[in-house]
């Protein structure tokens, strides 16, 4: 799975699968799937900005296969499992993104569960996008060993969040989703988001990545029209010399 893959989409399906925790009726045995197809654009160098289609499926019963297509497009997209057999997505990677939009158009997701139950979902992808947020500032205090990162807000934007990636391209840092009127943050040792009990370490260089979310017009269980990432710059977690 590509760095770009891992940037907020793991939360984004935590805060899916949130939203759909208060919807479905776990009594009902009907077999629910939900499919996502939406813009990515990925801030390459300081003015080159690329894009690509994201596919998501995901239920909260356990799906065996899932196939995509466009229509009016005879092509088709195999999705593979991603984490678990409850979530399925199109695998991309870094060199599959063009500086051409997405096709528009409403794209088909043919599911089978692994009971052999077969289910058809769609969605509508337009060519609404954003591109990714500019940081305005990245200054690493090393009195108060806080890192501030400042980004410039971007229209239509409705959710923002920040990452720290160590030198394995893993996600060390994550802030929770954060709303519209953000566009700054504070990371310390102690901020809240560190993964697995992941403690910084002095000396060490981690990349920062901003990214921003716009949803569908009409947002039904969590839809995104563009998820858009800047992971161009990076710091040197260091402490005062006492």
């Amino acid at each position: 799975m590509s760095t770009i893959n891992k940037i907020k989409i793991a939360a984004l399906i935590i805060a899916i699968t949130l939203l759909l925790s208060s919807c479905l009726d776990f009594n009902d045995t009907k077999q629910i799937a939900y499919g996502d197809a939406f813009i990515k654009s990925v801030q390459l160098t300081d003015s080159n900005v690329a894009y690509n289609l994201e596919l998501f499926t995901y239920s909260w019963s356990e799906m065996e296969q899932v196939e995509a297509y466009r229509t009016g497009n005879n092509n088709t997209f195999i999705l593979d499992t991603f984490d678990s057999k409850y979530t399925f997505k199109l695998q991309t990677n870094e060199t599959s993104i063009f500086e051409e939009l997405p096709e528009s158009g409403e794209y088909f997701f043919d599911v089978t569960f692994t009971d052999g139950e077969y289910s058809q979902v769609a969605d509508f992808l337009t060519t609404n996008y954003i591109d990714p947020p500019k940081i305005s500032k990245l200054e690493w205090n090393e009195s108060d060993e806080k890192l501030i990162v400042e980004w410039e807000k971007i229209d239509n934007a409705n959710l923002y969040s920040v990452m720290l990636l160590d030198e394995n391209k893993s996600i060390v840092y994550e802030t929770e989703l954060l709303d519209a009127s953000y566009s700054s943050k504070w990371i310390t040792k102690n901020t809240y988001g560190w993964n697995n009990s992941t403690i910084p370490i002095e000396n060490k260089n981690y990349t920062v990545a901003v990214s921003a979310y716009l949803f569908e017009p009409v947002v039904s269980t969590f839809d995104i029209q563009c998820i858009a990432i800047n992971k161009l710059n990076s710091f040197v977690w260091k402490t005062e010399e006492k």
